[in-house]
């Protein structure tokens, strides 16, 4: 039986040279049909990888598992997304109220500002400035940093 198999897949190889070397000499041969024949033959390979594929029952087990777990997944990223969202406005409701009080001071001030107000003012609008900044910032608090 293996050799039978070796010798089907050297048929197929030696035909498909065979077929590239007329293909590239553009030499009309007459029996063009056994060619085709040729051709169909190699469908049944195909056939041979599905045998291959049964002894793979596990592998297919768990590619059917992750497949079937994709919706829950979808579904819990919403969630996840939901959440970054409301816990994002409400961080950005004390974020404002913090710029406005820090923009007062600045103004009282005048030319005598703290340059650390102004850095921490800053610092403020670059990781706290809009509902993505927010949200991506915290994503990066839970996730370990950027």
């Amino acid at each position: 039986p293996m050799w039978g198999r070796n010798a089907f897949d050297a048929f197929i190889v030696v035909s498909g040279i065979i077929d590239e070397i007329v293909r590239s000499t553009q030499f009309d041969m007459p029996n063009v049909s056994s060619m085709r024949a040729v051709r169909a033959c190699r469908l049944v390979r195909i056939v041979r990888i599905l045998r291959v594929a049964r002894a793979f029952h596990d592998l297919r087990i768990m590619v059917n598992g992750i497949l079937m777990s994709i919706r829950s997944l979808l579904w819990a990223s919403v969630l996840l997304g939901l959440m970054g969202f409301v816990f994002g406005i409400c961080v950005m409701e004390f974020v404002s109220t913090e710029l406005t009080s820090l923009e007062a001071k600045i103004d009282n001030a005048g030319s005598s500002v703290d340059p650390s107000v102004v850095d921490f003012k800053g610092d403020l609008e670059d990781q706290w400035g809009s509902l993505i900044l927010t949200m991506y910032t915290l994503y990066q608090a839970i996730s370990g940093g950027a």
